[in-house]
C-alpha cells in the first residue's frame, strides 16, 4: 500500500516574490503552512528545505493521503498561489502529476491525480 501514501508538493516562489527572510512574505509562509502543522503533514522543517534553483526559490514537501482531504490544505496552498502572480504548485502523486500556475489550474490537476489513485485502489481490491 506504500503506492497510497500521499501527495508530493513543490510550491516555486515567483521570480519577483520578496526576499525570503522579509517579515511579509515569511507571514505568507506562516498562512500556507499553518494547516500541515497543524496536522502533521510533514512540513514542520519548512525553513530547511528551501532550495535554489533558475533563480527562484521553492519547498518540496510531502502531504500524507488522509491529510490530503482536508480543506484548510488546499485553503492555504490556493492562498499562496494568488499572493504573487509567476508562483507555480507542482504536485504529483506517483507518476502522475503536473504544474498549475494559478488557482483554477489545480482543481483539473487534483481530477487527474484522483483517477490514478481510484485505479491503483480498484486495481488492489481485484488483484486480490
Amino acid at each position: 500500500m506504500s503506492q497510497l501514501s500521499g501527495f508530493h508538493l513543490r510550491m516555486t516562489c515567483a521570480a519577483t516574490d520578496l526576499p525570503i527572510a522579509d517579515a511579509v512574505f515569511q507571514a505568507e509562509l506562516r498562512a500556507l503552512l499553518h494547516p500541515f502543522s497543524l496536522n502533521d503533514a510533514g512540513a514542520s522543517d519548512w525553513k530547511k528545505n528551501w532550495q535554489y534553483d533558475l533563480g527562484r526559490y521553492y519547498i518540496e514537501f510531502f502531504i500524507p493521503l488522509y491529510q490530503a482531504g482536508i480543506p484548510a490544505v488546499w485553503h492555504g496552498v490556493v492562498g499562496w498561489l494568488k499572493g504573487q502572480p509567476g508562483r507555480m504548485l507542482r504536485i504529483r502523486f506517483n507518476d502522475t502529476g503536473g504544474i498549475a500556475q494559478s488557482p483554477e489550474e489545480i482543481l483539473p490537476l487534483l481530477e487527474k491525480v484522483l483517477r490514478e489513485l481510484k485505479a491503483l485502489v480498484q486495481k488492489t481490491t481485484t488483484s486480490k
